[in-house]
């Protein structure tokens, strides 16, 4: 993360590090959000008929499971699977 939190870099070419690349991304855009003065949830994003769906669950509740079958059966366009970053402007999420 560079100091003004504008560009995150992962490099991770051995094939075997997927996962641990995965991790460090979701603690780097956790790390840019708070840098910038939002807040990163532990939720799956989706992008349906125009409107951005944070889904909020505990761990191993389906979050992976819902958003999947909302890509699949609904043409929902994926955000992300893990962390989505949230700002708020006037206490209003934007």
């Amino acid at each position: 993360i560079d100091y003004r939190a504008d560009r995150i870099t992962v490099d991770c070419a051995d094939e075997n590090l997927s996962a641990a690349s995965a991790w460090l991304w979701n603690a780097a855009l956790g790390c840019r959000t708070l840098l910038r003065g939002g807040l990163p949830l532990h939720a799956a994003g989706v992008e349906v008929a125009s409107r951005y769906v944070g889904i909020m669950a505990a761990s191993g509740s389906g979050k992976s499971t819902l958003t999947h079958h909302l890509l699949t059966q609904t043409g929902a366009r994926f955000g992300n699977d893990d962390l989505i970053p949230v700002y708020t402007e006037n206490g209003a999420a934007i």
